[in-house]
């Protein structure tokens, strides 16, 4: 009925893909070393020691830090975005995602249904396919309902919390044998109640030393695969925003610089952001309106053929927006 397709030139390797989050550990940990990562952390607050010039971390377990800035990089319930936007908690959009992730041989005998992400669209549900590499499959159920409404389902649900089969079949029940299949041979399922937070006028905070990314940045609600493909974005233009700000060698880090570096790595990035979590925003808000009437085969169909491309997502070259900010900002300095 529908098909994503690229608008213009992608290399393969930067093509879309999906994996295991537990293989992208694994991944980034290799050039890591592991004695820079201390576990089970908790962030409390954060303050500047106006006579040293540093941030003072404070953690749940009572053990402080000193660093030169901070990335808030700790989800959508982000504890370093709370100290500065105490309003900014999340909220439910009212759709709940069932998860899960098993061995791609459960599944032989289904062709090419395997070989790509398919998105199956009903009037009030959706399901969703994927390979995700090294053997293995996942497959993504939902439920809409209405946030606000009393007697809601799993309005209580909370994030990765244990989920059941049996709660799954009866919502496809009707739906395609392959994803029937797909369901029954699923060896357990998890719940995941899809959340977002407002859009945040500025990341930066404490003088320009404080900044964030990821979902404490824009916790858009869930949509485009565009979540961990945007954070690793936000890496990107940060540390290159550091780099251009602190060349290599560099060993002296004034306040000043550094707000310059975070300040540019916000120009980058948050512009794009805040367009994403619009759209998805309004996605969700449309997905509300239509469960209050009863939507036809047809009307399924023409929003199906109609739904808007998300090409400018996926094809968002990061590298080319840094490069245009910098020259950007280069003639600025210029004309000082």
């Amino acid at each position: 009925m529908s098909v994503d397709n690229h608008h213009g030139i992608v290399l393969p390797r930067h093509r879309t893909a999906r994996f295991h989050r537990a293989h992208l550990h694994e991944a980034l940990q290799a050039h890591v070393p592991p004695s820079t990562i201390e576990l089970r952390k908790a962030f409390k607050s954060v303050k500047l020691d106006e006579a040293s010039d540093n941030l003072l971390l404070s953690f749940e377990d009572g053990s402080t830090a000193r660093a030169d800035l901070l990335l808030g990089t700790d989800g959508i319930r982000s504890a370093v975005r709370r100290q500065f936007v105490p309003d900014s908690n999340p909220k439910w959009t009212g759709w709940v995602a069932f998860r899960t992730v098993y061995d791609i041989n459960r599944l032989k005998g289904l062709g090419d249904v395997l070989d790509e992400a398919n998105h199956w669209w009903g009037p009030n549900r959706s399901f969703f396919s994927s390979p995700l590499g090294k053997g293995l499959f996942t497959i993504v159920g939902s439920h809409y309902s209405d946030p606000d409404a009393p007697d809601t389902p799993y309005k209580d649900a909370t994030w990765n919390s244990e989920g059941n089969v049996d709660d799954l079949r009866p919502l496809y029940k009707d739906w395609h044998p392959a994803i029937r299949k797909m369901i029954d041979v699923a060896p357990n399922v998890r719940r995941y109640p899809n959340t977002f937070a407002p859009a945040l006028p500025s990341w930066s905070f404490l003088g320009g030393r404080v900044t964030l990314a990821g979902d404490a940045a824009h916790a858009h609600g869930g949509a485009f695969a565009a979540g961990g493909s945007s954070a690793i974005d936000d890496a990107y233009a940060l540390s290159a925003a550091i780099w251009h700000v602190f060349p290599p060698g560099t060993s002296y880090f004034p306040s000043q610089s550094i707000a310059q570096a975070l300040s540019l790595y916000e120009n980058v990035r948050r512009p794009h952001t805040t367009k994403v979590v619009a759209l998805v925003q309004g996605g969700n808000k449309a997905v509300v309106a239509r469960l209050q009437k009863e939507e036809s085969e047809e009307e399924v169909l023409a929003r199906l053929k109609n739904r808007s491309d998300p090409y400018w997502i996926h094809e968002h070259d990061v590298v080319k927006i840094f490069t245009e900010a910098v020259a950007q900002l280069e003639r600025n300095n210029s004309r000082l």
